[in-house]
């Protein structure tokens, strides 16, 4: 409701838009995707992969494309999106 309240005045410089990620490989939910003594998905993260049609988990660097594109003015025309960065995930979830 606030972008639509303040219209013009805000979009000048500012937008809201946001990017919605997928399922990104980290330190802080590996233990989640693969097991640790084998080193191979666990049945979450097969499940994941599964429904994904990159068939990878994303990595920080993946954001960095449509995170550039919202700050800069080639997307000066773009307000209220979400962008979804997941591999396709989104398309076919059901986990």
């Amino acid at each position: 409701m606030a972008c639509r309240s303040h219209g013009p005045r805000v979009f000048t410089a500012h937008s809201c838009e946001c990017h919605s990620p997928g399922f990104f490989h980290t330190s802080q939910n590996h233990y989640l995707l693969y097991d640790e003594k084998t080193g191979a998905l666990t049945p979450r993260g097969k499940t994941i992969i599964d429904h994904t049609p990159m068939r990878r988990f994303g990595i920080p660097e993946d954001l960095l494309g449509a995170l550039l594109w919202l700050l800069s003015p080639a997307s000066e025309f773009v307000t209220g999106a979400v962008i979804p960065i997941d591999g396709g995930f989104s398309a076919f979830s059901g986990v």
